[in-house]
C-alpha cells in the first residue's frame, strides 16, 4: 500500500505435460514378458519445466496534473512487490545462493518471470483541454479521432520518454475512455461525467521475456456494464512457449552451477588485458556520433560493465556501450564500442551548462579485478537543441555564454531568436529565390558552416550574387532554418493546441489560435510564414505550398494529425469542413500579407 493507493500480485506456474517420446523397439523374446506396463516412463517419469506468469493489479495517484507521481508509484511498485523463491518438497531452497545472508530464502521480483501482466486503474489522463477533448469524443464520423487523442495519452508519453512502463506492450486502443461515466444528471451526451475529463485510465500492458511470445488478440471495453463509475477492460492473449526437461535443466544448471562454485576457490584469478584506459573524444558537436573501441583479451573469463553505485546507471545517457557483457574463450577477443552522441534532448543540458564531458567506466571481472577507463571530451554549445525562451534569452553568440548566469532577464527578452532572424534576412535578401527551395538536399559542409556562424556569431562566408551558386547556398540556408527549427525542445506550436489546430473551421479561429501561443512563438511563426509567403509568390513549382507545407508543419509542431487529401479547398473530417494542421500552416502563408512582425 502506498497511501489510499497500491497494488497486488500473484505468480502463477503452469506445467505443461511433455510430449510423448517413442521408444525404440526392441527384439521380442518368448522370455521376454508381453506386459508394456514394465517399460512406462510415464510413471514417476521427467516432468515439463514450467511457464511463470506474473499479474499485476495496480491503482496509481489520481488527478490529472499527478503523471509525475504515477510515475514514481511504478517504479516504487517494481521494487517492493516480491515474491518467495521456489522451495523443494523437503522445504529447501534449490540453490545454495537462493539463501540471504541471514539464512533466509531469497526473494524475486515481477520481472523474474516469463511473461508479466500489468493492469488496473492507472489512472493516467489525456493532456488536451475538457470540452475540445469532448467534442472530438463526439465526432462520429470521424474514424482516426481515437488515433489522434490517444497521442495524448499520458501513460503514451511516459513509456515512449521511458519515464515509466519501459518496455511493455500495449495493444492499440479502439474503445473508448473506461473513465469517468456519470448515472444521474451531470453527464454529457456519451454518459460521461461533466466534473471529470474522460481518459483511458483502465489499462493493460504486458512484458515478456525472449524464450517465449505473447500474441494479444484483442482488447476492449465493455460499457454494458455499469456498476462502477469505470468501465470494465479485457483483454484476450496466446503465450507460445518451448516446453523442455525439467529434470535435464535442472541437471544442466547444478552442472554449470558446480563448475563456477568450483573457480571461486581456485587461485588463478581471471586476468584480463584492456589495451586502452583512457577516451579521448575532443571537441563534441551536436548531432555527432562519435565511437572509439577498446579491445579485451587473455584468459577465459565473463565480463560486463557496472554501476559505481548500485542506484545509479551505468553509463550517462550521451553514451552508449556495445556489447555491456561479454565472454572471453581461449584465444578470442572481444572488441567493445563506446559512442558519444549529442541528441537534442541531451544537449539542452549542455548548452547552458558545463561543457566538459567526464566519465569514468567500470569493467568488472567475473572472480577478477576491476578496470577502470577514462572518457573525456569537451562539447561545443550549439543553437540547436534549446528551448524557445532560451534563445531569446541569450547576449550574444551561444558559443560565448559561460554560464546560465549571463542569460538576459526574462523581463528583457529578444522578441524572437537572433539566430532564426539570422537565416530569415539572409533567405529574404535574395530577390529571386530558387523555385524549388526547401525540396532539393542542401550541400551538408554548407549547413555546417552556417550552423558554426549562427554560433560563433562569425560573418557568413558567402556574398550575396546572381549565380547558380547562389541557389546552392539558398538551399543550404532553407534546411538549415528547418533544422533549426526541429531540433527546439518545444515546438512553436505546442501538443496541447494541436486539438485545436484540427478544429479549427476557418481562417479567423486560425489567426485567433495565435493568442495562445507565447510572445516569442509568435513572433517566430510570423516571420516564418511571410518568409513563406513571400517564396510561394515567386515559385513556379507546382503545388509548391502544398509541398513545404507537409513538412514545415511537421518542424514547427502543427500537425497534430487528421486526413487530408491534398487539396486544401476541399478538406474534410466526415460531414464537416475542418481545417487540418498542414493547411493550418499554409492559411497563414496564403494571408502574410496581413500581418506585420511584432
Amino acid at each position: 500500500m502506498m497511501g489510499n493507493k497500491g497494488a497486488t500480485a500473484i505468480r502463477l506456474c503452469f506445467t505443461p505435460p511433455l510430449p510423448a517420446q517413442p521408444k525404440p523397439e526392441q527384439p521380442k523374446s518368448a522370455s521376454q514378458p508381453q506386459d508394456s506396463s514394465t517399460n512406462d516412463d510415464s510413471k514417476g517419469g521427467n516432468t515439463a519445466g514450467p511457464l511463470t506468469l506474473t499479474f499485476v493489479n495496480a491503482h496509481l495517484a489520481a488527478f490529472d496534473e499527478m503523471v509525475d507521481r504515477r510515475n514514481q508509484e511504478f517504479h516504487e511498485l517494481s521494487r517492493r512487490l516480491l515474491f518467495a523463491r521456489s522451495l523443494d518438497e523437503n522445504g529447501n531452497a534449490v540453490y545454495e545462493d537462493d539463501y540471504d545472508t541471514q539464512g533466509r530464502p531469497a526473494t524475486v521480483n515481477i520481472y523474474e518471470t516469463d511473461v508479466l501482466f500489468w493492469m488496473g486503474d492507472l489512472n493516467y489522463r489525456v493532456d488536451i483541454p475538457d470540452q475540445e477533448f469532448r467534442r472530438l469524443l463526439a465526432e462520429k464520423d470521424w474514424d482516426e479521432r481515437l488515433e489522434v487523442l490517444i497521442r495524448y495519452d499520458q501513460l503514451k508519453k511516459s513509456m515512449s520518454t521511458a519515464k515509466a512502463f519501459d518496455g511493455f506492450h500495449e495493444h492499440p486502443i479502439a474503445h473508448l475512455p473506461s473513465y469517468r461515466f456519470s448515472p444521474g444528471l451531470g453527464m454529457d451526451e456519451l454518459g460521461y461525467d461533466q466534473k471529470r475529463r474522460p481518459a483511458w485510465t483502465d489499462r493493460i500492458l504486458y512484458v515478456s521475456n525472449t524464450l517465449c511470445s505473447v500474441e494479444q488478440q484483442s482488447y476492449d471495453s465493455y460499457p454494458q456494464i455499469t456498476m462502477s463509475d469505470h468501465r470494465p477492460v479485457a483483454a484476450d492473449f496466446l503465450v507460445d512457449f518451448d516446453v523442455y526437461d525439467s529434470s535435464e535443466y535442472e541437471s544442466a544448471v547444478r552442472r554449470l552451477y558446480r563448475e563456477v562454485h568450483a573457480l571461486e576457490g581456485s587461485h588463478d584469478k581471471p586476468v584480463i588485458k584492456v589495451d586502452q584506459s583512457f577516451l579521448g573524444f575532443g571537441e563534441i558537436r551536436y548531432g555527432s556520433h562519435c565511437t572509439k573501441k577498446i579491445v579485451i583479451e587473455n584468459i577465459p573469463c565473463a565480463w560486463r560493465f557496472v554501476p559505481a553505485q548500485l542506484d545509479s546507471p551505468i553509463h550517462p545517457e550521451w553514451l552508449s556501450i556495445a556489447p555491456m557483457t561479454g565472454l572471453l574463450l581461449p584465444g578470442e577477443k572481444s572488441e567493445v564500442s563506446v559512442t558519444v552522441h549529442m541528441e537534442k534532448h541531451i544537449a539542452s543540458s549542455f548548452n547552458i551548462g558545463s561543457r566538459d564531458i567526464n566519465e569514468t567506466l567500470i569493467l568488472h571481472t567475473v572472480l577478477g579485478k576491476d578496470h577502470f577507463i577514462a572518457v573525456s571530451g569537451e562539447y561545443l554549445p550549439t543553437c540547436y537543441g534549446n528551448k524557445l525562451e532560451t534563445l531569446t534569452r541569450l547576449r550574444g553568440p551561444i558559443r560565448d555564454l559561460k554560464s546560465s548566469q549571463e542569460l538576459r532577464p526574462e523581463s528583457n527578452v529578444l522578441n524572437a531568436p537572433g539566430e532564426i532572424m539570422r537565416l530569415v534576412n539572409r533567405l529574404m535578401s535574395n530577390p529571386q529565390p530558387p523555385g524549388d527551395l526547401f525540396l532539393q538536399p542542401p550541400d551538408e559542409e554548407m549547413v555546417t558552416t552556417i550552423r558554426e556562424c549562427l554560433d560563433t556569431g562569425e560573418d557568413f562566408p558567402w556574398l550575396l550574387e546572381k549565380s547558380e551558386a547562389e541557389a546552392k547556398v539558398s538551399h543550404a540556408f532553407a534546411h538549415t532554418l528547418l533544422q533549426l527549427l526541429d531540433s527546439l525542445i518545444e515546438p512553436i506550436v505546442p501538443p496541447i493546441l494541436h486539438a485545436r489546430c484540427v478544429q479549427m473551421t476557418s481562417r479567423d479561429e486560425a489567426f485567433e489560435l495565435l493568442d495562445a501561443l507565447q510572445p516569442a512563438a509568435v513572433n517566430v511563426w510570423i516571420t516564418v510564414t511571410a518568409f513563406l509567403h513571400f517564396i510561394c509568390q515567386s515559385s513556379e513549382t507546382p503545388d509548391y505550398p502544398t509541398k513545404i507545407g507537409e513538412f514545415l508543419s511537421e518542424v514547427t509542431g502543427a500537425n497534430a494529425g487528421g486526413s487530408w487529401n491534398g487539396d486544401p479547398s476541399n478538406v474534410t473530417f466526415g460531414e464537416a469542413k475542418v481545417l487540418p494542421p498542414v493547411y493550418y500552416l499554409i492559411t497563414f502563408v496564403k494571408n502574410r500579407g496581413e500581418f506585420a512582425c511584432d
